[in-house]
């Protein structure tokens, strides 16, 4: 299992980034959703609401 592991995540480097940054990275197409992947479920539902929160318009009061 191990040996499977190394093997699917070669090429991969993992880090952290501030969510604003990400945002800014993609809007600016520095970076692009396909090249993201993520190694849990917590941060698969952190990226699912940063994208939801940047494509949903903010209504005006």
């Amino acid at each position: 299992m191990r040996a499977r592991k190394q093997q699917t995540q070669e090429g991969f480097v993992s880090l952290h980034i501030h969510a604003d940054t990400l945002k800014s990275l993609l809007a600016n197409k520095f970076l692009f959703i396909e090249d993201i992947h993520c190694p849990d479920n917590v941060s698969k539902m952190r990226l699912k609401q940063l994208l939801l929160a940047s494509v949903t318009p903010i209504r005006q009061a």
